[in-house]
């Protein structure tokens, strides 16, 4: 990708900057609003939120138990290191690794998912018919 098609967003001011072949110009308000109303960006942020709930789960199960990380890796018997690499957001965690981990610190997940929209219907545990 070339500098010139480069976003980069700042958490902290909220300011998006686009960073082209001349010095960086601020974008207006306007156009971070229609970015965040972008269905890719919307997706994009609807998997780091959950990412993020996923580890905030498992970081309050293991101060709530009182288990270090290297307590959780014997449970599970694995390495501190790749328990160490879960915990600290390595960028993907799998389902089964936070059913997992969340087991062995004596709790189940569950999973549930709201309708967005007004006109969407709600969804139950009931499989497909084929």
């Amino acid at each position: 990708m070339s500098e010139k098609n480069t976003l980069h967003l700042s958490k902290v001011s909220r300011t998006l900057f686009y960073v082209g072949t001349q010095k960086a110009n601020e974008v207006g308000d306007s156009f971070l609003e229609d970015l965040e109303h972008s269905p890719f960006v919307a997706r994009e942020l609807a998997a780091s939120q959950l990412t993020n709930d996923a580890l905030v789960l498992l970081q309050t199960a293991l101060t709530k138990t009182g288990t270090s990380q290297k307590e959780l890796a014997d449970l599970l018997g694995i390495g501190e290191s790749r328990v160490s690499q879960v915990l600290n957001g390595d960028g993907n965690i799998k389902l089964t690794t936070l059913a997992r981990y969340l087991k062995a610190l004596g709790y189940t997940v569950s999973l549930e998912a709201h309708p967005v929209n007004a006109g969407t219907s709600q969804l139950s545990r009931a499989r497909r018919s084929k």
